[in-house]
């Protein structure tokens, strides 16, 4: 008896100088195996993968499902059966754009009300990658190209999508650099051009220099003096600033600000955009987003228009094949191919088609079309020769990298990869763009960039990361220090696991500092998860660090889950009891004491009453350093105070008082702000609920006294 067993997924070819071929087929060879053990005596058993490419040709029969190695689950699998009679499509006339006059209409309806008077207008625009989002959109840009509005450009992206404002810093880079994007300059005199743009349209100065120069990196502190505000201050009126900014460039012409990739963008950025939408009435602006369709945009405003694109249908789909051929005839086969393998995404369309073109068969023979859109970008790789190698490099870099960075992680140099970067932009995989400081390239889809990624065997891609991170290191440090969620990246897909925990601690940081909590709290499980995922450590000294670093991101996660969850919250309750115990295991003792104070007040909050008593007191007898006793004085007042105990709180917080000295006030930072004066305030409340009214309000004069000495916005 004979068994069948198929499966379609990758493989790996690789020829180096001097090697023999080698072929890896991993897990596809694995699947059909076990899709084999599960076929019919003398049939042929098919997986759904494969199903799906010879559905059209041959009549299938599902059996039952199978489980199959590293597949979680039981597998669908099919019998083969009779092949099945072929179908074809006649040709159809060639259209600028197929299936989008309607939403073209409607955008550009939009911006004549938004250019009228009537208010700013926006438009979202929401469907699955390649189903031509950014296509719509440069066919608006076509559109409007004689009226000239101020064009503003950003994007999301997975390597920013949690760096507070990412795309906004883009958006306003574009603004300050001209409508080609091709301003250059230094750093001295981009902070001039935002001068002169603040100045032409009046707005205010320095204080929105200052913000939106923070944003952009630029050298504000050499000329203006820093602000004193705290960091959620900052936050909310670098929003305001920019806001402003928007406004200000849409006083004197039509601004069209187009953000792509909202499924990728940042909290801070969604908080802007819910504020520019809520000022759309006053302005002359048009905002056009994209996301992809697993988004949900929680905007409903009047203002707002939502377009959903959709597919092509068959007859669009062959429209669209003969522009992209451009009167190059290809045999129906090939047509019908295409309409069936691409279910009308007018990317994979695209991609399949130009992949007919360029096979080595003459178009008037069956081309060879490649059986799925990876496969169709990889056949177009290969023809490309050595420039696939600088692909694949480029690929490892993100969607968008500079040709300086390429140029060093590259071992192909000089005129050979310039020659290959040309033949990339040629063949449309990559787009050419200027930028303030030299080129940078971007990948013309996300989708092109993960296939030339994915092209490389595992341990290749390991070692590229692996080199990149020393690159940052040794030749572009300024991007090491100024971008730890970039560096995270790079050390996680190169197996450096715990020192991207360590550059995601330090991007979660930076990110609470910035009052961006959600995306600190992103920051920092991720970080938890890839220790989680470490295997438990040979020896007891490399244990002990890997719970170190643990209890310091953990302690970081305090802040940030407090000001997300609230002190009440279960996931602040879990966490404090998770550092207190890695406290023990590891002999901290200074960071035990505000994982209890923080879960203290978790109980205090939710008014558990013999929790925060029991808490209360274990900080008092843990207590050595004068903070220490500070803060188990003022836990034990609070609670007595919350508990009706009045003499009892003031005599507490009274001794809280007596160990006050601006020495303890660095120690006492990582409680917060509010903890520096909790047994002051635990004073003036006691005394006024035992009716001392006077001495109440003289300990209130006191506190005030001391809160001038301490420069914090939040204290006052």
């Amino acid at each position: 008896a004979l068994r069948f067993g198929i499966h379609t997924g990758p493989a790996v070819v690789w020829n180096r100088p001097g090697q023999a071929d080698r072929l890896q087929l991993g897990s596809t060879l694995d699947l059909a195996l076990g899709i084999q053990s599960a076929a019919p005596v003398n049939g042929i058993a098919v997986s759904a993968m494969s199903r799906r490419l010879l559905a059209r040709h041959f009549a299938t029969r599902p059996l039952p499902p199978a489980r199959l190695p590293n597949v979680d689950g039981p597998a669908e699998i099919y019998e083969a059966g009779e092949p099945l009679e072929g179908w074809q499509h006649e040709g159809a006339p060639v259209a600028p754009l197929v299936n989008r006059e309607a939403e073209i209409q409607i955008l550009l309806d939009r911006f004549r009300l938004a250019g009228s008077g009537a208010g700013g207008q926006a438009v979202l625009i929401a469907g699955e990658p390649g189903i031509g989002k950014s296509r719509l959109i440069r066919a608006l840009s076509e559109q409007l190209a004689a009226e000239a509005p101020i064009w503003l450009t950003a994007q999301g992206s997975t390597l920013t999508q949690n760096t507070p404002l990412a795309p906004i810093a883009q958006l306003l880079t574009r603004a300050l650099s001209g409508a080609d994007d091709s301003t250059e300059g230094s750093d001295e005199e981009r902070l001039r051009r935002l001068e002169e743009v603040l100045d032409e349209h009046d707005l205010p100065r320095p204080e929105s220099t200052v913000l939106l120069g923070e944003l952009l990196a630029l050298p504000v502190a050499d000329r203006y003096p820093p602000l004193a505000l705290s960091p959620e201050a900052r936050r909310k009126r670098t929003l305001a600033a920019i806001l402003v900014f928007l406004g200000g460039l849409a006083e004197r012409r039509p601004v069209v600000a187009v953000i792509e990739d909202l499924h990728w963008i940042d909290p801070s950025t969604l908080e802007l955009l819910d504020l520019l939408l809520g000022e759309l009435p006053m302005l002359s602006l048009l905002l056009v987003a994209t996301f992809r369709t697993e988004f949900s945009a929680t905007w409903r405003p009047t203002a707002v228009t939502q377009l959903s694109l959709s597919g092509l249908n068959e007859s669009q789909t062959k429209q669209l094949v003969a522009q992209v051929a451009e009167g190059k005839g290809l045999p129906a086969e090939v047509h019908r191919e295409i309409v069936v393998r691409t279910d009308g995404n007018p990317l994979f369309i695209e991609e399949l088609t130009k992949a007919a073109l360029e096979a080595e068969a003459p178009l008037h023979e069956p081309a060879s079309v490649p059986l799925t859109l990876g496969a169709s970008l990889l056949a177009r790789l290969d023809r490309l020769g050595d420039a696939k190698e600088v692909a694949q490099l480029a690929a490892v870099l993100g969607r968008t990298f500079s040709l300086e960075l390429l140029e060093a992680l590259s071992w192909i140099k000089g005129a050979s990869l310039s020659s290959a970067l040309a033949r990339l932009v040629q063949a449309e995989i990559l787009y050419r763009q200027r930028r303030p400081r030299g080129v940078g390239y971007i990948f013309k889809h996300a989708l092109i960039q993960d296939v030339a990624y994915m092209s490389l065997l595992a341990s290749d891609r390991q070692q590229l990361h692996r080199r990149l991170v020393g690159l940052f290191h040794e030749e572009f440090p300024e991007v090491a220090e100024a971008e730890p969620e970039l560096m995270a990246h790079h050390c996680e897909r190169g197996g450096l696991v715990v020192e991207s925990v360590d550059y995601l601690l330090g991007a979660g940081v930076r990110a609470a500092q910035r009052s961006a909590y959600l995306e600190a709290m992103s920051h920092l499980n991720r970080a938890l998860d890839l220790l989680y995922s470490l295997p438990l450590a040979a020896t007891p000294a490399t244990a002990a660090e890997l719970l170190e670093r643990e209890l310091s991101v953990r302690s970081m996660l305090i802040v940030v889950l407090e000001a997300v969850k609230g002190w009440g919250a279960p996931e602040v309750a879990a966490n404090a009891e998770r550092c207190a115990v890695l406290c023990r295991e590891v002999g901290d003792h200074a960071s035990l004491i505000p994982a209890l104070s923080s879960l203290w007040a978790h109980h205090l909050l939710r008014g558990d009453r013999q929790p925060t008593v029991d808490l209360a007191d274990r900080i008092a007898r843990l207590a050595e350093t004068p903070a220490q006793r500070y803060m188990g004085y003022a836990t034990r007042a609070y609670t007595a105070y919350y508990s009706g105990r009045y003499t009892e709180a003031l005599d507490l917080s009274e001794e809280a008082v007596k160990l006050y000295e601006p020495g303890i006030l660095s120690e006492l930072a990582i409680y917060g702000d509010d903890s520096i004066l909790m047994p002051h305030l635990m004073k003036s409340w006691a005394l006024w609920m035992l009716g001392e009214l006077e001495n109440s309000i003289f300990q209130q004069e006191a506190v005030h006294a001391i809160v001038e000495t301490l420069s914090s916005p939040f204290a006052v």
